[in-house]
C-alpha cells in the first residue's frame, strides 16, 4: 500500500491555507487519483482534509474493490516553512455475524474503532463503515483496518514577485503560466 501527499501553488487558497494533493493506492496507481485539499496553516487538532479511494486489496479497478481512505492532518506553517502529519485511515466494512446461541445478529469490526466524525469526517457517503451496534443506531466510530502516517514538510508556495502579465483566464496564475511559455 502506498500513500502520497504533495504541496502545490494555488494562489486562490489565501494566506491562511495551503493547497495539497493526497492519494493512496496498492499496486494499481491507475485505479486512484489525486484529491485536492485546502489545509489551514494552523491545525492544532487532528482534522479531516479529504478522501481518496484506493484499490487496496482489490484485484481490479472496479468500484466493488475500491476502499475509501479518509485522511486527517495536524500541523501548520511557521514563517514560510510548513510541516504536516497526515494519517490515512483505510476503512473496512463491518462483518455481520449471527450468534446462534442468543439468536441475535452482531456486527464485528476486524480492525480498530476510530472516531472520525469528531475530526470533521462527513461520514454519510460511506455509511457501510459506520459502527452498527445492536439496535442499528449509527455512532461516530468507524471500522478502520489500518492507519498509515506520512510527514509532509515544504516551503509554503508563494509568488515571489509581482509580474506584469495580462491574464487570459482569471485564475490568479498568470505569472506562472507566463513562465511556462
Amino acid at each position: 500500500d502506498i500513500v502520497y501527499a504533495r504541496a502545490y501553488c494555488n494562489p486562490g487558497v489565501g494566506a491562511n491555507a495551503v493547497a495539497i494533493h493526497i492519494n493512496a493506492h496498492d499496486d494499481k496507481p491507475q485505479c486512484s487519483g489525486w484529491v485536492k485539499a485546502t489545509v489551514p496553516t494552523t491545525l492544532l487538532a487532528e482534522t479531516y482534509i479529504g478522501m481518496p479511494t484506493s484499490n487496496f486489496h482489490g484485484s481490479s479497478c472496479s468500484s466493488k474493490s475500491r476502499t475509501n481512505v479518509p485522511v486527517t492532518a495536524t500541523g501548520g506553517c511557521v514563517g514560510g516553512n510548513c510541516a504536516y502529519s497526515l494519517k490515512y485511515h483505510e476503512l473496512k466494512a463491518w462483518v455481520r455475524k449471527f450468534d446462534r446461541e442468543s439468536g441475535t445478529t452482531r456486527y464485528i469490526c476486524n480492525g480498530k474503532l476510530v472516531d472520525l466524525v469528531s475530526r470533521g469526517f462527513p461520514g454519510n457517503s460511506v455509511s457501510k463503515y459506520l459502527r452498527k451496534p445492536s439496535g442499528y443506531s449509527a455512532t461516530s466510530s468507524y471500522c478502520v483496518y489500518r492507519t498509515t502516517s506520512l510527514s509532509l514538510s515544504f516551503t509554503k508556495p508563494a509568488l515571489i514577485r509581482t509580474p506584469i502579465v495580462t491574464e487570459t483566464w482569471n485564475d490568479g496564475c498568470g505569472y506562472l503560466e507566463a513562465q511556462v511559455r
